[in-house]
């Protein structure tokens, strides 16, 4: 092969001739030669010339793909003559190898399943490679380990996508599958839908599903955090399992809101509570400590890849239905792309993929743009300038990628990032909402905005937040 032996492996390892199968190579280049509507079988399985061992095989698959390309008959003589103008005619053997990879094939019966031998040596090649340097890069030792880990599972997670198979179906198969499923739905008992403690708003979007991604977006003090842990803690009652990915956070401070309520904040962290405050702590403590399926994690160096690779192994051991990142703009890139947009892009892409992949729900928390903080609430005309998709950070893909994106929205707090708590404006605007409004609290009101889903409407869903608590629910009716 004329490689050079590399750290830990030994000459007789070098020597060794990589998984190929000519023969199945040859009937496969035989088949289109002999019937050209073999081409479109094969496309389908062999999609560049990289997947052909022998190079010359290679130069005669890249000729019949480029006169595919300009829907130009695919023959001995019309391949032949697109190797001579690519220069390639002798090196493969001329034309009388081509005559004898027409005349070596009886039937082109059997072209998909030698097309399908053909990318699985092409495949076991690309393991192997892969392998070597993976093993050379651990013997140089040039990168720090995590960093390796996560380039190795890159390189062997790019090889399962190009060697995926095609999910192409037909109508009559799909429809039997999918009104099954529908017929089997159990209202009392659905495994597939996960809701929210704000019963308007799973009417609105009907819960959070699996293999689907929800994204979550608000400017500091909107709840985004509170949001989704109270869902996930909301779903512990039906023994769902939960990996949520804290970026922003440390663990110990996720749980103080809800395990420490009743507790004012000066006493808490002085540690001057009363007997009756500390029994409340210690009885909902051991209420929540029944719940084992609940896994945090609150590296703030965790990449992409190693959320999709943690995830990957608790799904595996334990089971899991929800995931959680909290959030998206926190997590470091993984590779070396030219921006910031790139990176939010691919890391959207991966976290998408690994709902499917993983058959889970994914909710993935997403800051807004710096410029939100500009655009000053007008009370007297009751605009108040509620988030929208196009304030999504850094990244448009984000709005492609979601299944379903939700805007958590507490006017009070607008009112505090836009004025400040001690401004007239703030103040006055405190006093007169209960009279403008029926008589509702102001500081108890929030919105959840279905800014996007993919099976459904736009909706603004009014409910209520307890603020100590940290909760979004729904008003009794």
């Amino acid at each position: 092969m004329g490689t050079k032996p590399i750290a830990g492996r030994s000459s007789k390892e070098t020597e060794l001739v990589p998984p190929q199968s000519l023969e199945a190579e040859q009937s496969v280049l035989g088949s289109i030669l002999k019937d050209d509507k073999a081409f479109d079988l094969v496309l389908t399985i062999l999609k560049h010339e990289q997947v052909f061992y022998s190079q010359r095989h290679r130069r005669i698959f890249r000729a019949a793909m480029q006169l595919y390309m300009v829907s130009e008959p695919i023959d001995i003589t019309t391949v032949s003559e697109r190797l001579t103008q690519n220069g390639d005619l002798e090196s493969v053997g001329g034309r009388s190898y081509l005559v004898e990879l027409c005349e070596g094939v009886a039937t082109t019966v059997n072209v998909v399943a030698h097309a399908e031998i053909v990318r699985e040596k092409a495949t076991l090649r690309q393991l192997s490679e892969a392998a070597r340097e993976i093993d050379r890069d651990a013997f140089e030792a040039t990168k720090p380990a995590r960093e390796q880990l996560n380039t190795a599972e890159a390189k062997i997670f790019s090889i399962a996508e190009t060697g995926a198979k095609s999910k192409l179906v037909s109508l009559s198969a799909l429809t039997p599958i999918v009104a099954d499923k529908l017929l089997k739905i159990d209202p009392s008992n659905q495994h597939d839908i996960f809701e929210t403690r704000i019963a308007d708003l799973n009417r609105v979007i009907r819960g959070l599903y699996r293999g689907e991604s929800t994204f979550i977006a608000g400017e500091p003090s909107s709840g985004k955090t509170s949001f989704a842990l109270d869902t996930c803690l909301f779903n512990l009652n039906w023994g769902r399992k939960i990996y949520f990915v804290s970026l922003d956070q440390r663990k110990m401070l996720l749980l103080l809101p809800d395990l420490a309520h009743w507790t004012p904040k000066n006493r808490l962290y002085s540690g001057q509570m009363s007997l009756e405050e500390k029994d409340q702590i210690g009885r909902y403590g051991a209420e929540l400590a029944r719940h084992d399926n609940f896994l945090i994690d609150d590296d703030p160096n965790m990449t992409v890849l190693d959320i999709r690779s943690e995830a990957r192994r608790i799904k595996r051991q334990f089971g899991l239905d929800i995931v959680v990142i909290d959030y998206v703009q926190k997590i470091p890139p993984h590779g070396r792309l030219d921006n910031r947009h790139q990176e939010i892009t691919e890391i959207s892409r991966i976290l998408t993929a690994t709902a499917k992949d993983l058959d889970v729900a994914m909710v993935i928390l997403s800051q807004l743009n710096r410029n939100r903080f500009q655009q000053k609430i007008d009370w007297e005309s009751n605009n108040w300038n509620f988030p929208n998709m196009g304030m999504l950070r850094e990244s448009g893909s984000l709005e492609q990628d979601a299944s379903q994106i939700l805007f958590p929205v507490v006017p009070i707090e607008l009112l505090k990032v836009n004025y400040g708590e001690q401004s007239s404006y703030y103040q006055d605007a405190l006093r007169a909402y209960p009279v403008k409004n029926g008589g509702k609290d102001l500081t108890t009101l929030a919105y959840m905005i279905v800014g996007k889903q993919k099976d459904g409407e736009k909706a603004v869903v009014e409910c209520r937040r307890d603020a100590v608590r940290m909760r979004f629910y729904s008003e009794a009716r």
